[in-house]
C-alpha cells in the first residue's frame, strides 16, 4: 500500500529551505522522519513525503484559503494514487489548515467521486448503480449495516415505484424519461446519506493519521462584553419592532379603511393620530405580539465563532456516522506552557485585565492637583525676581488646580471612557496578533479561551507530551537544575510562586494552574530577549518528537 505524508507549516512558517522541505538534506526533518518510518516497516518505494505551502498569514481567512487549496490537493492525490493512504504532519496553525481541509474534503466527496450524482438525468441510473455495487459487496459497512440496510431498502422502494409506473395519469410525463421533482429529491437525499456512509470508511476517504506539532488551537471561543451584548440585543429588538410595524401597519390601515366605509364605525380614519383608543390598543398589542414572534423566529445576530476548524454544522450527517466509525487517528504533540503560543495566549486574559487596572489607577485624575513651585536654578531664591516668578507660577498652578477640581466629575468620566477605549484598542491589537482573529470579532470581546487538544468523539485522539524533552536542551542554569522543572514538581512550583515578582504584581490567585502559567511566562523572558531559542520551533528539530511521530504512524498504518 502506498503512503503519502504531507508536511504543513504553521504561521509565518513559509520559507525557502524550511523544515518541511523534502530536498533539504539528510539532517532535515523530512529526511529524518522518512528514515525512521522505513526502519519501522514502511516500504521505501511506497512512501512519499511532500510538503504543502499556504500563505502562513496569522489570520483566519488565510487559514481558510489554505484549507481550500489543501482539500483540492487531497482530491488530486487520491485520484493520482488510487491505493494511497494520506497522512499529515502539521506545525502550529498548520493543524487548523489540515482540519478545515478535511472538513471541506468530506463535504465535497460525493461531488468529487460521483460527478453526475446531482445530475437530474443520471440520478436514477446512479441509484441503480449503487444498489448493484451494494449487492456485490463493494462496501464493507460492518457494524452500521442496520442504518445502511434501512436506507438501501428505501432507495430500492423508490426505484421500484418509478419502474412500476406505466405512463398513465398517475405518472404524467414519465413516458419521455422524466420523473417528478419530489422523487428526484428523494433519490438524491437517500444517495447522499448512503455515500456519506461509504466515504466514512477509511478504504474510501483514504485519510490515515494527523499529527499536530505545537499548539494549533483547534477551537477559539470568545464571549462578548456586557456592553456589546446589550448593544446587539438592542439592535435585534429594534429591527424586530420595525419588521413588526411593517407588517401590522398596512393591515391596520386596510381594516380601518374598510371599517370607515360602513355607517357604524365612523370614528376610524386614515390618520393614526386621530385613531380611537381601541384601535391604538389593537395596533400596539399586535405590534408587541409580532415583535416577539419575529425576534424568536430570527436568531440574534452576534459575532460567531469562526475559528472552529472542524465544524459539525457543515457535515452533520457525516459527524453522526463518525461518532461510531472514527474518521482517523490524531496525535497532538505539545509541550504545555513551554510552547510560547499556548503560554502567552492562555495567560493573556488575566494579564490584559491587570494591565488595564494598573493603567487606570496610574492615570486616574486627582481632585486636588496642586504642587508648590520650588526655587529657580541660577537665581538667588530670596531675590525679588525669583520671588515674583514663584508667586506668578504659584497663582497659575492654583488657578489650574481650582479649575481641575471644578471639572473633576467631567475629568473622571473622560478618564473612564479613555481607559476603556485604550484597553480595548490594545486588547484588539494583541488578539489580532496573538490569536489571528479578525478585527471585527476581536472588538468587544471580554474573554477568549483556546483548546489545544482535539477533544472530538469522531477522532481517535492521542497526546504526546514533550515538555521535559524540550525543557532540557541548553536550559541548565549555574547549579545544573532544569529551569522548567517546576512544571512537573509541585514543591519547586510552590517555591517559584512564593518568589515570583509577576505573581505578586498581578495579585494572589487560588488557581494553581493559573499561577503555573504566570511563572512559566516569567521564565520565558530569557527567550524573548534572545538568550535562548524559542520552543515553538523546536518540535521539528527534536529526535524524540520525530521518533514519536514515526512510532505513531507505524502503529496505525498497514504496510
Amino acid at each position: 500500500m502506498m503512503h503519502i505524508v504531507l508536511l504543513v507549516h504553521g504561521t509565518w512558517g513559509k520559507s525557502a529551505n524550511a523544515w518541511y522541505d523534502v530536498s533539504k538534506g539528510p539532517t532535515s526533518f523530512a529526511t529524518r522522519l522518512k528514515t525512521r518510518l522505513v526502519e519501522r516497516g514502511f516500504v521505501l518505494d511506497k512512501l512519499i513525503l511532500m510538503h504543502f505551502e499556504w500563505t502562513g498569514g496569522n489570520t483566519h481567512s488565510d487559514r481558510l484559503t489554505g484549507a481550500t487549496s489543501l482539500a483540492s490537493r487531497i482530491v488530486d492525490l487520491t485520484s493520482q494514487y488510487p491505493d494511497a493512504t494520506l497522512h499529515f504532519v502539521a506545525h502550529s496553525h498548520g493543524g487548523n489548515v489540515v482540519l478545515k481541509a478535511l472538513e471541506e474534503y468530506l463535504n465535497k466527496l460525493p461531488h468529487f467521486k460521483v460527478p453526475h450524482f446531482f445530475d437530474p438525468g443520471d440520478v436514477v441510473e446512479a441509484a441503480r448503480t449503487y444498489l448493484k455495487e451494494y449487492a456485490d459487496g463493494k462496501y464493507p459497512f460492518g457494524d452500521i449495516n442496520v442504518e445502511v440496510g434501512s436506507l438501501v431498502r428505501r432507495l430500492a422502494d423508490a426505484l421500484d415505484k418509478i419502474d412500476r409506473r406505466d405512463g398513465g395519469s398517475q405518472a404524467r410525463g414519465y413516458t419521455d424519461g422524466t420523473i417528478y421533482d419530489g422523487e428526484r429529491i428523494t433519490l438524491r437525499l437517500l444517495l447522499g446519506r448512503l455515500f456519506c456512509h461509504v466515504y466514512s470508511l477509511p478504504a474510501f476517504h483514504r485519510i490515515g493519521s494527523v499529527v499536530t506539532l505545537g499548539t494549533p488551537f483547534y477551537e477559539k471561543n470568545w464571549t462578548l462584553t456586557k456592553s456589546m451584548k446589550f448593544f446587539y440585543e438592542l439592535l435585534h429588538v429594534l429591527s424586530s419592532v420595525l419588521q413588526s410595524l411593517n407588517t401590522t401597519y398596512p393591515l391596520i390601515l386596510l381594516v380601518a379603511a374598510l371599517a370607515a366605509l360602513t355607517p357604524w364605525i365612523s370614528w376610524i380614519g386614515f390618520n393614526p393620530v386621530n385613531w380611537h383608543w381601541a384601535l391604538l390598543v389593537i395596533t400596539g398589542l399586535s405590534t408587541v405580539y409580532l415583535t416577539v414572534r419575529i425576534a424568536n423566529l430570527y436568531s440574534l445576530e452576534r459575532p460567531v465563532n469562526t475559528n472552529v476548524y472542524f465544524d459539525e454544522a457543515v457535515i452533520p450527517y457525516f459527524v453522526e456516522i463518525l461518532r461510531t466509525n472514527k474518521l482517523c487517528s490524531v496525535l497532538n504533540v505539545h509541550a504545555s506552557y513551554l510552547d510560547e503560543a499556548y503560554c502567552l495566549l492562555s495567560a493573556y486574559s488575566r494579564l490584559n485585565e491587570k494591565i488595564s487596572q494598573h493603567y487606570g489607577r496610574a492615570a486616574f485624575p486627582r481632585f486636588w492637583d496642586y504642587k508648590d513651585p520650588k526655587g529657580n536654578v541660577g537665581l538667588w531664591h530670596q531675590s525679588l525676581s525669583a520671588t515674583m516668578q514663584r508667586n506668578i507660577l504659584r497663582l497659575a498652578r492654583l488657578t489650574s488646580a481650582i479649575a481641575k477640581s471644578i471639572a473633576y466629575p467631567l475629568r473622571t468620566i473622560v478618564h473612564k471612557l479613555s481607559t476603556l477605549y485604550v484597553a480595548r484598542l490594545v486588547g484588539t491589537e494583541l488578539r489580532i496578533l496573538g490569536y489571528g482573529l479578525p478585527a471585527d470579532v476581536s472588538f468587544g470581546t471580554s474573554e477568549i479561551s483556546v483548546e489545544n487538544v482535539l477533544k472530538k468523539s469522531y477522532f481517535d485522539t492521542h497526546i504526546l507530551d514533550v515538555t521535559r524533552e524540550l525543557a532540557t536542551p541548553r536550559m541548565r542554569d549555574v547549579k545544573g537544575e532544569n529551569r522548567f522543572e517546576f512544571l512537573w514538581d509541585n514543591d519547586k512550583l510552590a517555591k517559584r510562586i512564593e518568589n515570583s515578582i509577576l505573581v505578586k504584581a498581578l495579585g494572589s490567585s487560588a488557581d494553581l494552574n493559573h499561577q503555573r502559567q504566570i511563572v512559566a511566562l516569567e521564565e520565558r523572558v530569557e527567550e524573548y530577549f534572545g538568550v535562548v531559542g524559542f520552543r515553538h520551533s523546536m518540535y521539528y528539530d527534536n529526535d524524540f518528537v520525530i521518533n514519536g511521530i514515526a512510532d505513531f504512524l507505524a502503529d496505525r498504518a498497514p504496510a
